[in-house]
């Protein structure tokens, strides 16, 4: 799926940087936007979302890349199958998403492209999308754009107007409409500069799948990027049909790992907050898992959220490390 003449392409394969050419007004170059879309055992959704992303009105992705992260079934076979022009990238294991989306993130490093544009593999675009995610993107001082994810069996609802907040206490609550920016953009759909990337450094790979989202966010803020949502950029997203159905009908390991990547998220970032904020977090574990009538899995949660702690903690006193002179 390329929407390059040959000679672009060409470049693209040789691992060198391309612009595009302004117009004959003296238009500034056209910016160069590689997509990376995350495939696990979900191929159906997978080749879904790159139909929607072949009808993207100029510009359209100079580059495609899908990360097979693991997949156990024929997801590769068939995805070159239908695609034989996307880039496909293969991991022997499951990296979780920031992992998967590293690969990716790197291979588009290489090509010298301007934006890196995530997209969740069960999400699916409207062809000016793109369109609309450059143009919020226009001030240099935004780093990272989001869209409007909507339902796609109720396209009229608004599922998360771009991202949402953390509280002090690690919970997350979506934005549903606009009047102020979120904390954070989700992983979903998100346009992101590189030269915020190469900056600030990609997805922590501490994080197997959420809240990665929001802790590149929080760097970038951090670093002095702007957060931006692009009101006419579309997105259906089936939200986590790659690992759930909803919280109710989550597997256990799944389950585990969403509450370790919050220990984590609470460990890098809470500072004095972090033992009231686990607090408030263990009690919700037991009470909700109650609630679900799933008491087994409770310990197993409790050791999550505590081991993910601890991983944030490791992590910031590094990051303060390097931080401080000398270090």
């Amino acid at each position: 799926m390329r929407h390059i003449d040959p000679t672009e392409d060409a470049a693209l394969r040789r691992g060198t940087p391309v612009r595009r050419p302004g117009s004959l007004s003296g238009q500034a170059p056209e910016p160069v936007v590689a997509v990376v879309v995350v495939n696990w055992n979900g191929w159906p959704d997978t080749l879904a979302c790159l139909r929607s992303l072949a009808a993207l009105e100029p510009p359209g992705c100079a580059h495609t890349i899908v990360v097979d992260n693991g997949s156990a079934d024929d997801s590769v076979e068939r995805i070159a199958a239908e695609f034989p022009g996307v880039d496909v990238v293969r991991s022997a294991d499951n990296l979780g998403f920031a992992g998967g989306a590293n690969l990716g993130i790197r291979r588009a490093l290489k090509l010298g492209v301007d934006f890196v544009w995530l997209l969740n593999n069960d999400a699916t675009v409207e062809p000016d999308t793109l369109r609309a995610l450059l143009a919020e993107a226009d001030d240099r001082r935004v780093g990272i754009v989001g869209g409007v994810l909507v339902d796609p069996e109720e396209p009229d609802r608004v599922l998360a107007w771009g991202g949402g907040f953390v509280g002090p206490l690690g919970t997350t609550t979506a934005l549903d409409g606009p009047g102020r920016l979120p904390d954070y953009v989700e992983g979903s759909s998100m346009l992101v500069r590189t030269a915020l990337l190469e900056r600030v450094g990609l997805f922590d790979e501490a994080f197997f799948f959420y809240y990665e989202d929001a802790d590149l966010c929080r760097r970038a803020r951090e670093a002095g990027w702007r957060i931006a949502v692009a009101p006419s950029a579309r997105v259906a997203h089936a939200v986590g049909a790659s690992v759930n159905r909803g919280a109710t009908g989550r597997s256990e390991r799944a389950d585990e790992l969403q509450v370790e990547s919050g220990g984590v998220y609470l460990g890098k970032h809470s500072e004095r907050l972090l033992a009231p904020a686990l607090g408030v977090r263990l009690a919700g574990i037991v009470l909700s898992r109650l609630a679900r009538r799933e008491p087994r899995r409770i310990p197993t949660l409790v050791r999550a959220l505590v081991r993910g702690a601890r991983r944030g903690r490791a992590r910031r006193r590094r990051s303060d490390a390097s931080a401080s002179p000398g270090g």
